[in-house]
């Protein structure tokens, strides 16, 4: 059912049917959530290992830590994982696809990140913002554009946010708001 691959270690179906099957065969959705989860980490042990297809590697732990992000326990885990995503997401040419690793690693964020990984809860706040307004979806950028402006410690943090509404006003052919903005 399972062969090896080039990569020493990493094993697919021999057919997709197979694979289908087996996952089918897991009814409970969080036990899948679980498999992906374990997917994913056992995943990004094997890229510290190897410098080999690690970028295609990447790709494929994030989708499946995002499927079972929620599961993990450890604040840890949790934080190494946001960091994944955001590293995952700079390495990804789709913006679609670094929107999902985004928007996960959002998902993880605690009230007290803000404070105790202030310059986590930044990047990942501006970064999603940045590709929020790429891909289009204005509302959800000026959303978090604001929550940065409303709690940057520092003008770079606010500088980065500021920098990011004017291009998505200028992407939206608003040039007098993109001026009412900049003179604010």
């Amino acid at each position: 059912v399972l062969v090896e691959t080039k990569a020493c270690g990493i094993y697919r179906f021999t057919h997709d049917s197979n694979q289908h099957f087996l996952y089918n065969s897991v009814e409970n959705e969080a036990e899948r959530e679980l498999i992906h989860l374990r997917i994913g980490r056992s995943l990004v042990q094997r890229m510290a290992g190897s410098s080999d297809q690690q970028e295609s590697i990447a790709f494929l732990a994030a989708s499946n830590m995002a499927r079972g992000a929620k599961h993990i326990e450890t604040d840890e885990e949790r934080l190494a994982t946001m960091h994944f995503f955001l590293d995952t997401a700079a390495l990804a040419v789709s913006k679609v696809d670094a929107s999902e690793y985004l928007a996960c690693a959002m998902g993880m964020l605690k009230q007290t990140d803000y404070t105790s990984n202030y310059e986590l809860y930044m990047n990942l706040h501006n970064t999603y913002a940045e590709v929020q307004s790429c891909t289009g979806y204005f509302e959800e950028s000026d959303k978090t554009i604001d929550t940065v402006l409303g709690n940057a410690k520092f003008s770079k943090d606010r500088f980065r946010a500021q920098c990011t509404k004017m291009r998505s006003l200028i992407s939206q052919q608003k040039p007098d708001e993109t001026i009412d903005f900049a003179f604010k």
